[in-house]
């Protein structure tokens, strides 16, 4: 048995026991394998930030650096390529993005939603696409870790600074 390229076996080790003697047919999937050629990392940004990262209006290649939580020493290089296109609603379909919640230590304010009693972000939240360069990555890094990214969103002035955070201090909220 060979895969079309190599990476890493993300299915549990159960699955593998379950087929073990067993005919399978045609087509039916055995494992799941991550292509690790190229690393994505997912990040979600408040929108009131996205300004600062964003400054020129669908420009990517910001330079970013990850640290994920279970290697705090260990940082990896990669660049923004992405943003969704809408705002994330929940903490995804299987909660995965519940890390991200500022009740388990994460940075997003969420609240719990009475109509589906799941946690919801409080504020608008975008989620953006770090392609990760190289190897950097530790070989013990596993889908949905979490941790922290670091993007250089260019250099502005103390005064720039200051004139954006007050406007965004002064300025009514709009909803689209």
């Amino acid at each position: 048995m060979t895969a079309p390229f190599s990476g890493r076996i993300l299915s549990p080790d159960k699955t593998a026991r379950e087929l073990a003697g067993r005919f399978v047919e045609t087509g039916e999937p055995l494992l799941v394998i991550a292509d690790t050629r190229t690393l994505v990392a997912k990040a979600w940004v408040l929108e009131k930030n996205l300004s600062r990262i964003f400054r020129t209006p669908g420009q990517f290649g910001q330079e970013a650096e990850l640290m994920l939580y279970a290697f705090p020493r260990q940082r990896s290089a990669g660049k923004v390529t992405a943003i969704s296109q809408f705002r994330q609603d929940n903490m995804g379909e299987f909660d995965e993005k519940f890390a991200l919640s500022n009740k388990v230590g994460g940075e997003v304010p969420t609240e719990l939603d009475p109509v589906t009693q799941r946690e919801a972000p409080v504020e608008s939240v975008y989620e953006i696409t770090i392609v990760l360069e190289g190897t950097s990555l530790s070989p013990s890094a596993r889908p949905y870790m979490s941790g922290r990214v670091r993007v250089d969103c260019g250099k502005s002035t103390l005064f720039q600074w200051g004139v954006e955070s007050l406007m965004r201090f002064v300025s009514p909220e709009i909803w689209l």
